[in-house]
């Protein structure tokens, strides 16, 4: 994921050597090692996250006003920064579904698969299970994260239906 050898130490410094004190009438208790984490359906562990997130919340906007955050999280992270859209796991993070480039990739690879099929002797029966079992799979990766516009629908659908009748 790009993150330094700091980061990953940190990491592993907060969950190998995790104690704690308790604020007992405005004053610190001695530090005390944990024997048993917080299980779930404790309603303390609940409201440890909700406070730990607003702390959070309030932090990470404090940093967006003061400006060059990314920047600095970046660096306190050992992290670099990339622009958005960034392929990850090919798809593309970032980009907006709702166009028509987006889905660009998943139309060549349809349009691609058919110019390979052409030159194979195919009858109906195997175009059809071919059409099923590899051209209607290639947008689903896509459909897991991104709705498909409506217009590309009609694309895919006006390709497979043409490429059924023409391979």
């Amino acid at each position: 994921m790009g993150f330094g050898h700091r980061w990953r130490a940190w990491v592993n410094e907060c969950v190998s050597t995790a104690s704690m004190s308790v604020l007992i009438n405005g004053a610190l208790s001695k530090p005390f090692k944990m024997e048993r984490g917080l299980r779930q359906r404790d309603h303390l562990s609940s409201f440890l996250f909700v406070l730990v997130v607003v702390i959070l919340h309030r932090m990470v906007g404090e940093a967006v006003r003061n400006g060059q955050w990314v920047t600095n999280i970046c660096g306190l992270l050992g992290c670099t920064e990339a622009v958005l859209p960034v392929r990850y796991l090919g798809i593309p993070l970032g980009a907006n579904p709702r166009l028509v480039k987006t889905w660009k990739l998943i139309i060549d690879k349809v349009e691609d698969k058919f110019g390979l099929w052409k030159a194979n002797v195919l009858n109906k029966a195997g175009k059809l299970v071919l059409i099923k079992s590899v051209l209607n799979s290639l947008p689903v990766y896509y459909l897991n994260l991104y709705k498909m516009p409506k217009g590309v629908a009609e694309k895919l659908i006006a390709l497979l239906t043409n490429g059924f009748l023409t391979v």
